[in-house]
């Protein structure tokens, strides 16, 4: 049979008393029954009625203080924190805590005092500490079966995590603690309400969320948790919309208010009777709603806050305006703009738009209805703007709160050598006779503390060059898993034209976003002093043709007047490659980006005295004299509905300055805006640990590659099939030292000499006139005498359906402008690699079996046919090259380099 629980305890009480006088025992029942009573009431009081409860914890104290019962002195600072914690006295709180952990006599007094403690750590934003206290409640509950400390631990771990679905894990072990003891608290009820919040603002499931909600709300009433009815009720009102008015929403609304005037709360009395209002006006009650209004009004006055003042003047003027009393409406228009601006928020803003277009139309007023609805639209927009944008200063935050700690850290180092310095002083006035030793130790130490600080300094820079490094990986990998999916979205053929359109907005923010992370970590590496300039010596002007070439395909698409000005010169100088293509390539695009449809962008560059000059001019909206002090700071836009978040522009001033150059802009209002930079591009301009070569070669070899010239029986030919004339110039002054480089200004030319001369390798644009580099590549890979030719095709039109569309006819490759160099000449060297094996492996075996390896489908034609010839000829003895050649359906020179490609022999030799 079970012992009740009250059985249990006079037993235990009993026990513990004997060996005392009958008197004394007698005493020590009284107290610990007195004890165990004040704090059961006061605990029952704490939420409901703070004076009864004081009344009840002063009674505890009384007990405590004769010290015959010593738990009585726990459960008295115990209370005591909980009464500082409610009345917000968390100084007072923590100390009382402090003293009931230390008088605990066993180990679940002891963790509920833990509890407390941790909790303070969290209020107070020590997270690690925090934490740390969370999992030793954890073990030690877990070690003794403790439900409450285990629920307690779990739930405080899962309010640290800011990863929801882990702190969903964590909340539902709470539940799962509960439900296994079959047991209900207070913690649970915060635990369904915290799990109700994730569902509902997180993963946008109402119906889930009001179930959690619902769960909560039956469990604080069981248990009598006041402040947990309250939480729910607020939460639960928020979650239903204004079309359950007559039912759920008005029932929580008009019981919260009932709470909070029992606990004379005006504030929220206030709010509560607003809320109401609100519901009064959508059920078209607008008495209830006006007297409801003027309730709250009355309280909002005698408070003195304006805020609240500013929304009840608001929804007094959406009340008239549905009752048709324009002129009250008009009232309250007027009595809103006699507010300060600073209590004006967006919400305000936007909401007062919304009813003014109302108002016009009620008027009949239609032309002011219009304008008013054009500047909430334009507002909608600007917030729409501003939370797209939260991620990104939300991560500056983060930057300007390490660099705090930073200063901070500083600061108490240099705080500390001061405090040493006066202690070191002392001690030289007191120890006269030791002066000389003393000063000695003074400035041994001092120099030991500069040391020291130096190092910190160190640390706390490279703390920061890796908290950047960790966020930019941190970003990177989320935003592939978000790009990944959304590219398989796209290329399902079963979206509709909006959901695609969606999909494709998502991805471009998810490539914009990963850009920024890159530039906050380029600022940070120069802000750190690790981005170190590696200066090159290298053909400049080609260099730069081919970076503001690949804005091209942007200039057309917004239908701009794109202009190229750049000095026509093969020379070397001496730059950071890096740091030029990023400044080229920042200031292009803000330019192309604000540069309206029908406009011009201009580019110029040139070199004079060993300073490189380039300009950038775009017309379009100007700058202001404010505005052109601005535009070089970080995160500073234009305006608010503006793209991005102004990164770009401050990370070019940056670069700049750390070529040792400069950088002006002037603007026009209204008409132009244009960019100037001076960057040295000199040798002495460096010093020698920044060049990479300082000793490099500046000639180039002339060799002579004129078409009619070429010895085509021994040489390796390189075809180049551009339109533009300086990148054409660019990519033979990379290739020129190593191939014989022969040149087509468009697709038809190309394929022209592609038969004529059977190059080893050709290199094409894709946007060319009368034939484009997509169908040069066709062409290519379908005609025998040229399919073996490995090409690699070069385009400003990024995108993976490009791609695409080039590998699948039969491109070997496929770079975006602006390439490196390095990488085209890799990707070369790697395709006539592949070619040199393919003939290796050809000139191995007895009989050619051309399914064995990859080739072409016109390759695989052309050794079968090459086979079918030499069954049906080999013994024949007239049968010669000539002969060989016409067999073949090709010239004795296009024999002659098909075979040398595939299999590595000459047309006599094979």
């Amino acid at each position: 049979m079970r012992v009740p629980i009250r059985l249990w305890f006079l037993i235990v009480v009993l026990l513990s008393v004997t060996g005392l006088g009958s008197q004394n025992k007698q005493v020590y029942f009284q107290d610990s029954v007195d004890a165990n009573r004040f704090h059961a009431k006061f605990q029952s009081y704490l939420h409901n009625n703070i004076v009864t409860a004081k009344h009840y914890l002063d009674s505890l104290k009384m007990v405590s203080d004769k010290a015959i019962y010593p738990k009585a002195s726990y459960l008295y600072y115990y209370d005591s924190g909980n009464y500082n914690f409610v009345t917000h006295h968390q100084k007072r709180s923590v100390e009382h805590y402090k003293k009931a952990y230390e008088l605990a006599k066993n180990p679940k007094d002891a963790i509920r005092a833990k509890i407390w403690l941790a909790n303070h750590l969290y209020f107070d934003n020590n997270l690690s500490e925090s934490e740390r206290l969370y999992r030793e409640i954890l073990a030690e509950s877990d070690a003794i079966h403790f439900t409450d400390g285990i629920a307690n631990a779990y739930f405080g771990l899962a309010t640290l995590n800011r990863d929801n679905s882990e702190s969903l894990k964590y909340f539902l072990k709470v539940d799962s603690v509960y439900t296994k003891a079959k047991s209900i608290s207070p913690i649970l009820a915060n635990t369904y309400d915290a799990i109700g919040n994730i569902y509902a603002e997180n993963y946008n499931n109402i119906e889930v969320a009001e179930s959690y909600y619902d769960k909560a709300l039956k469990i604080s009433r069981a248990t009598n948790y006041t402040p947990g009815v309250e939480s729910v009720l607020n939460s639960l009102h928020a979650l239903l919309s204004e079309s359950e008015a007559n039912g759920k929403k008005r029932q929580y609304l008009e019981e919260l208010l009932q709470i909070n005037t029992r606990k004379k709360d005006t504030i929220a009395m206030a709010h509560n009777l607003s809320d109401l209002a609100s519901v009064a006006i959508f059920s078209k009650n607008y008495k209830q709603a006006e007297e409801n209004l003027n309730k709250a009004s009355r309280y909002y006055k005698r408070l003195s806050d304006s805020t609240a003042l500013i929304y009840t003047d608001l929804k007094f003027a959406e009340l008239y305006l549905k009752q048709g009393d324009l002129l009250k409406t008009e009232h309250y228009f007027d009595s809103l703009q006699q507010f300060e601006p600073s209590y004006v928020t967006d919400d305000v803003k936007k909401r007062l738009l919304e009813l003014k277009v109302d108002y016009f139309e009620s008027n009949r007023d239609f032309k002011s209805a219009l304008n008013a609805q054009k500047e909430l639209d334009s507002f909608k927009t600007y917030l729409l703007n501003q939370r797209n944008d939260e991620a990104f200063f939300k991560l500056e935050r983060q930057y300007q709160s390490e660099k705090k700690e930073q200063e901070i850290a500083l600061l108490t180092a240099e705080n500390e050598i001061s405090e040493q310095e006066k202690n070191n002083q002392r001690n030289i006035f007191i120890a006269g006779l030791t002066l000389l030793l003393l000063g000695g130790l003074f400035l041994y130490f001092q120099y030991r503390q500069k040391q020291k600080i130096n190092t910190k300094l160190k640390e706390l820079d490279a703390a920061k060059s890796d908290f950047f490094a960790n966020i930019s990986h941190e970003f990177r990998t989320p935003l592939t898993l978000i790009s990944g999916p959304l590219q398989d979205l796209l290329n399902d053929g079963n979206l509709n034209s909006d959901e695609k359109k969606q999909a494709q907005v998502a991805l471009r923010n998810s490539q914009r976003m990963l850009e920024l992370v890159n530039q906050l970590l380029d600022l940070s590496k120069l802000e750190s002093n690790f981005l170190k300039l590696k200066i090159e010596s290298q053909r400049l002007m080609p260099f730069l043709v081919m970076l503001a070439e690949g804005f091209s395909y942007k200039a057309i698409y917004k239908s701009i007047t794109y202009t190229l000005s750049v000095e026509n010169s093969e020379a070397y100088y001496f730059f950071d490659k890096d740091a030029i293509e990023k400044i080229v390539v920042n200031i292009l695009s803000n330019a192309i980006k604000y540069t309206p449809e029908f406009g011009e962008v201009t580019f110029s560059a040139h070199v004079k005295d060993q300073q490189l000059s380039i300009e950038v001019y775009n017309s379009g909206s100007g700058l202001s004299k404010s505005e052109l002090n601005l535009i070089f700071d970080r995160f500073y836009q234009k305006n608010q509905t503006s793209e991005g978040v102004g990164l770009g522009l401050a990370l070019v001033k940056q670069l700049v300055q750390l070529h040792k150059g400069e950088i002006d802009i002037e603007s026009g209002k209204d008409k132009f805006v244009k960019i100037s930079i001076e960057i040295p591009v000199g040798k002495d301009d460096y010093d020698v640990s920044e060049l990479i070569n300082p000793n490099p070669k500046t000639e180039v070899t002339t060799i002579d590659k004129s078409n009619k010239d070429l010895n085509l029986e021994n040489a390796e030919i390189m075809l180049i099939v551009e339109d533009n004339e300086d990148i054409r110039a660019y990519i033979k002054t990379i290739f020129s030292d190593n191939y014989h480089i022969i040149e087509a200004c468009n697709g038809e030319e190309g394929f022209a000499m592609a038969i004529e001369h059977v190059p080893d390798i050709i290199i094409s644009d894709v946007m060319m006139p009368i034939k484009d580099g997509m169908a040069l590549c066709r062409d290519i890979k379908q005609d025998e005498r040229t399919s073996h030719i490995p090409l690699i095709l070069l385009t400003a039109k990024a995108g993976d359906e490009n791609e695409i569309r080039g590998t699948e006819l039969g491109a070997d490759d496929y770079i975006t402008k602006p390439f490196d160099k390095r990488l085209l000449q890799q990707k070369v060297r790697n395709l006539l690699k592949t070619r040199e094996e393919l003939r290796k492996r050809f000139t191995q075996e007895l009989v050619l079996k051309p399914m064995d390896v990859s080739i072409s489908s016109a390759d695989e034609l052309f050794i079968t046919k090459l086979q079918d010839v030499l069954h049906n000829k080999l013994t024949d003895p007239a049968f010669k090259s000539e002969e060989f050649s016409k067999e073949m359906g090709m010239s004795r020179m296009q024999l002659h380099r098909k075979l040398k490609a595939i299999v590595g022999l000459s047309t006599s030799e094979f």
